[in-house]
């Protein structure tokens, strides 16, 4: 399975893909949302089976107006998937969506959760530890097939 990982920290990032690429999937790494979008764009080549995106990226690219929403960049994730991902996929394929990010909060005060609805989120860090329920999530997802 083809999984795009969108994490700006490289450590998270190598993490990340170490534990999926042991489990036998093709991990795409994107620093940033340029790189996510160059990602996507690509997908009819290289499709997305999944993606691991975390919401505080650089705000490199956005509109002062994008800026602002994105409250200092915590938001960053959210806006490149309601932008350029959410309009485009079906109700399945955002069940392919993972949020991993320690701005949940901010991202759930901030929108409806009908904008997010089918979306796993996935606190970074928690007494239940996301990587495993991330891991999980993507195990589920390859049951279901691409």
């Amino acid at each position: 399975m083809n999984i795009l990982v969108v994490e700006d920290r490289g450590a998270v990032s190598f993490y990340l893909a170490e534990a999926l690429q042991a489990e036998g999937h093709v991990v795409l790494e994107a620093f940033n949302t340029n790189d996510a979008q160059a990602h996507w764009d690509n997908r009819e080549s290289t499709p997305i089976d999944c993606m691991i995106v975390d919401l505080e990226m650089p705000q490199d690219g956005l509109t002062e107006a994008e800026k602002e929403e994105s409250r200092g960049g915590l938001l960053t994730g959210w806006l490149w998937l309601r932008g350029y991902v959410l309009p485009n996929v079906s109700a399945e394929y955002r069940s392919r969506v993972i949020i991993c990010s320690d701005y949940l909060r901010d991202l759930m005060n901030c929108v409806r959760a009908d904008e997010y609805r089918g979306i796993l989120l996935a606190p970074k860090r928690s007494p239940s530890g996301s990587p495993g329920v991330v891991l999980k999530r993507v195990r589920e997802i390859s049951r279901m097939g691409s």
